[in-house]
């Protein structure tokens, strides 16, 4: 597997920098992502969220071996708040799209892969309410923190993406000001499965854009714009930006949701073993837009997509997308 080093990304973008609209068009039209580094960011925040959510996973997955029930969990709101063990969800994806992948993703029917869903809206105001684990006293502290800086930064790439687009450099915040937006951590039992194994098989995401940080273990594959399959090596201290679905309807799919999985790796296999931890954890938040936002091409795109896509608010485009997933 190709070290990130060697990949032929354009930039890792310093916030503390200009970023020009070329720049920016460029690294989205060949790689389907954005790299960013934000001083801002306290790493320690990363930390101590890695330790809560490797815990957690590892006394829950203890629960459902030993009682064959999990706590936390809500299906009634399909999932979308709190515990997701494994195997209840279905990869998404559009069949349409394996026409122009080169590397041919496998696909599997089921995730055998662990999240939680902790939701935050600006205004506090949730619907459902976030839930807070009876038996862990820090959690709600420390998934406030970690999530408050990931959007943090991501509101600082949406105004330079919205002056590359030709918007006023609130245009993405004020269409995201009443979104909630979810942290949400994958678990994957790296010591319970074997090698190859496909946590979270080839899919796009539901969300405007999805932000991760270094997982401290390797296992993250993209499908890139031209088709093909790389694994993706966050750099450390580094933040990835992927479009998810509603950001390719807000370009009239000029910029596609980006493809991904996430694959049990020999390294991650052996590392695993090596330093005794059974869980792969996700640093992984997805941004949202305001359920009264229209879904349609932004004006910079009108004339640049032959998109004959109908407008929609976003609040029936993602009630759409969500009676797509089948739960068990």
């Amino acid at each position: 597997m190709r070290n990130i080093s060697k990949y032929r990304f354009s930039s890792i973008f310093d916030l503390s920098n200009r970023v020009s609209n070329e720049e920016i068009h460029a690294q989205l039209k060949n790689y389907g992502y954005l790299l960013v580094k934000d001083k801002r960011i306290d790493w320690k925040a990363n930390e101590e969220y890695f330790d809560l959510m490797e815990e957690y996973f590892q006394k829950r997955a203890i629960q459902l071996e030993q009682t064959g029930k999990v706590d936390d969990c809500f299906p009634q709101y399909k999932y979308q708040i709190g515990m997701g063990y494994e195997n209840i969800g279905k990869p998404n994806y559009d069949k349409e799209s394996l026409k122009s992948m080169i590397d041919k993703p496998i696909l599997i029917d089921r995730d055998p892969k662990w999240k939680y869903f902790w939701p935050y809206r600006y205004d506090g105001q949730y619907d459902p309410p976030q839930w807070v684990p009876k038996d862990f006293q820090n959690f709600e502290r420390i998934m406030n923190l970690w999530q408050t800086q990931l959007l943090r930064t991501t509101e600082s790439v949406l105004e330079i993406l919205s002056l590359a687009f030709n918007e006023k450099k609130d245009f993405f915040y004020n269409n995201m000001n009443k979104a909630t937006h979810l942290l949400s951590p994958i678990g994957c039992d790296l010591q319970k499965h074997s090698i190859n194994t496909r946590f979270s098989g080839y899919h796009y995401d539901l969300n405007f854009i999805t932000v991760h940080t270094k997982s401290r273990f390797p296992g993250l594959f993209v499908w890139l714009p031209n088709g093909k399959r790389e694994e993706l090596r966050i750099p450390e201290q580094t933040v990835l930006l992927q479009p998810g679905k509603l950001f390719e309807l807000m370009t009239g799919g000029v910029y596609k949701a980006g493809y991904h999985e996430a694959f049990l790796t020999e390294e991650a296999k052996r590392e695993s073993i090596k330093q005794n931890k059974r869980w792969r954890v996700t640093s992984t938040l997805f941004s949202m837009l305001n359920d009264d936002t229209i879904l349609q091409p932004m004006e910079y795109f009108k004339e640049l997509s032959d998109s004959k896509q109908t407008p929609i608010s976003v609040r029936d485009q993602f009630q759409k997308e969500l009676n797509k997933l089948s739960y068990v």
